[in-house]
């Protein structure tokens, strides 16, 4: 075994003494593997099964030394839901890319307020590391009994309440497929016990535990089969689409659905706000949480440091926010303006996610238009600026053989008209308009349009334009603001059930001039 791997080896001793966990943020000059140990290993420049994009594919797992390699940029979203696999006793291991970015800055600048949170540089910062661990006081830790207290309610009322569908949230690590595979384990009526999950490895939990009672089902088949004599329970519920919730709600008779909401899968407070209202309009639920950390014990370094990092906690401290419309780039906010903007588009939007975050703070063409009254942020909107697009790229694009990252609405457009203007104009596309929930439908979001083209119209901007699901809802939102549906697809976005519609508004001459020659029954603007 070599130096390194014994240091980690001895690290993990010295946590699980501890009921502890610790992350190592290791340099690009002292990348760690530990293949020697045997970690979970994701890597961005992977293309394999272990590819970071894949790494929903290991939530249904405990793991004790998690690797990520991240060469490009650091993919949040992986980062807050691996982490939430690692169990006491165990290693998250960060390998940090090259180039600095805010996002970066930010991960390091917040690390110095956890003790378990090393900057490894060398390999004497990882001996160091080692002795920290060892030094830290070792706490008297009381024995769990299994089930807990909380989660043998839970169990209890599923047992006494088979025809309610009982919703379990609880944040990762506490417990809730344990709770599901033991109600399923116990339950004495005849229906055929189903489980089904965004992937069939998410559900290996509850499965392990249900002793033999339940059989797991993807979702795809589910909504093929006959309904009769099934009771069906849905884990992870929150990395399934809304719209097919809905359809296995209304397809089957649903005893149970669990999930992880604090964006770990991809997924804001949103999932809470829109399912859940959606759910009691037509079943009897009842909502049950979990709050004690089961896989580690708090308090937790690791889970604390990526809460803040991640801004998916509403912040203790609160800011007073001056009276007005302010335009900026989120680097430039305070850690808990910043914790305030994210907790805003979280609860507001359902595909919200801790990427997003990244994305705000790295990317300069990404930019926030805040309105604040009385002290409080009360909504927002998020603007990319696209185009123009580079001309040697043209002829692909048209051709529809190309169509490079970023720059959405003018190669989609452009495209879809077979017109180069659009890759000529400079764009600003709406990425999300959120308000609070306090304040909606009060017209903050109409306003937020209105200083949103004020502004383009200072900066000589071409067009304005947004990219959504074809709810009917939205698209009579944005028509009633003078946005012209300019595109509608004909293939189902996974996400959210709709088609994607775009929307536009020329703000110069020309851009006017070409919307209004492609859908002549708008009027012109002057």
């Amino acid at each position: 075994m070599t130096a390194t791997a014994a240091l980690l080896k001895a690290c993990q001793d010295e946590l699980v003494q501890r009921q502890q966990r610790a992350v190592l943020l290791c340099d690009a000059d002292y990348h760690i593997d530990a293949h020697e140990l045997k970690p979970l290993t994701l890597d961005d420049q992977a293309s394999d099964q272990f590819a970071m994009h894949r790494y929903r594919d290991y939530l249904g797992v405990s793991n004790t030394l998690v690797v990520l390699n991240f060469a490009q940029t650091i993919h949040a979203d992986a980062l807050a839901a691996l982490a939430g696999t690692v169990a006491a006793g165990g290693l998250l291991i960060i390998n940090l890319p090259r180039q600095q970015a805010a996002f970066t800055e930010r991960l390091l600048r917040l690390a110095d307020d956890f003790e378990l949170i090393f900057l490894i540089n060398h390999q004497q910062a990882l001996n160091q590391a080692y002795q920290q661990i060892a030094a830290s006081p070792q706490r008297h830790i009381a024995a769990l009994s299994f089930p807990t207290a909380a989660q043998q309610r839970i169990i209890w009322a599923m047992q006494e309440q088979l025809n309610t569908t009982h919703v379990l949230l609880a944040d990762r690590g506490r417990g809730k497929s344990t709770t599901l595979g033991i109600a399923l384990a116990h339950y004495c009526g005849t229906d055929r016990l189903l489980l089904t999950a965004p992937k069939r490895s998410q559900a290996e939990a509850v499965l392990q535990q249900a002793k033999g009672r339940a059989e797991f089902v993807a979702w795809e088949r589910l909504l093929e089969l006959p309904s009769a004599g099934i009771r069906l329970v849905i884990d992870e519920a929150a990395g399934l689409p809304i719209h097919i919730l809905q359809r296995l709600c209304q397809h089957y008779r649903v005893w149970a659905i669990a999930t992880t909401v604090e964006g770990y899968e991809g997924c804001g407070r949103g999932f809470v706000i829109r399912f859940l209202g959606w759910l009691g309009q037509h079943h009897l639920y009842q909502q049950h949480q979990l709050h004690q950390s089961l896989r580690w014990r708090n308090p937790d370094n690791c889970e604390d440091w990526l809460n803040q990092l991640l801004c998916l906690r509403t912040s203790t401290e609160t800011s007073v926010w001056e009276h007005g419309y302010h335009w900026l780039h989120a680097s430039s906010l305070t850690d808990t303006q910043l914790n305030q903007v994210m907790q805003l588009l979280l609860h507001a939007h359902y595909q919200s996610s801790p990427n997003d975050l990244r994305l705000l703070l790295d990317d300069r063409r990404q930019k926030l238009l805040l309105w604040c009254q009385d002290d409080n942020l009360i909504g927002l909107i998020w603007i990319a600026e696209e185009g123009p697009v580079a001309k040697h790229l043209w002829p692909d694009i048209l051709a529809g053989v190309r169509r490079p990252a970023g720059d959405l609405l003018p190669q989609a457009l452009a495209y879809n008209w077979q017109q180069q203007a659009p890759m000529q104009w400079r764009w600003w596309r709406i990425v999300r308009i959120a308000v609070s929930a306090t304040h909606r439908r009060q017209g903050h979001g109409s306003r937020l349009l209105v200083q949103i083209k004020h502004r383009a119209e200072q900066q000589q901007i071409d067009a304005i334009g947004s990219s959504f699901g074809d709810a009917a809802e939205v698209l009579a939102f944005w028509q009633a603001n003078n946005y012209q549906l300019v595109h509608r697809g004909y293939k189902r976005q996974m996400a959210s059930g709709y088609v994607n519609a775009m929307v536009a508004v020329g703000i110069t001459e020309a851009a006017r001039q070409l919307i209004a020659l492609k859908y002549p029954g708008v009027p012109l603007e002057r």
